[in-house]
């Protein structure tokens, strides 16, 4: 019989972090802490939100190179005040790269996120649709409780 692990999500950010192990004489794991890790436990976080699985800072896809990833915006982590550039893994269709460049520059962005729908973009095009009908605006979302 097999077992499901249900959905994985995953949060990715580069930078510094303070590895290994920690505790004392009752308590000794090996673990990471700091800033980075921090960033990249809120990004997993934010899939949910998002309807995404996998969120990648702009610093990790940078580091990263030439890779295919999928715009999602500029996302106001909880605790943060400055937005960070995020993505997702794959090549956007030309539909939704239309869609996210129209929605930066704050034009009407309805007609190619919904021809968006169609292809592998299609959680994020409707993730921007459900953000339009709510009022809001850009590509710039704030997550303070996420």
């Amino acid at each position: 019989k097999e077992i499901g692990l249900g959905i994985t999500r995953i949060g990715v950010h580069t930078g510094p972090a303070v590895v290994g192990n920690i505790g004392g004489d009752r308590r000794f794991d090996y673990t990471a802490i700091g800033d980075t890790v921090n960033t990249a436990a809120r990004l997993e976080g934010a899939n949910k939100y998002l309807g995404t699985t996998t969120c990648i800072s702009e610093v990790t896809a940078r580091a990263a190179g030439e890779t295919d990833l999928r715009p999602i915006g500029d996302i106001v982590l909880k605790g943060r005040s400055t937005p960070l550039r995020v993505y997702a893994p794959g090549r956007p269709t030309p539909e939704y790269e239309t869609a996210f460049a129209a929605l930066a520059k704050g034009d009407d962005a309805d007609t190619a996120l919904r021809g968006a729908l169609d292809g592998e973009d299609c959680a994020l095009a409707q993730f921007h649709l459900d953000r339009l009908a709510r009022g809001e605006t850009g590509v710039t979302i704030v997550l303070d409780s996420k």
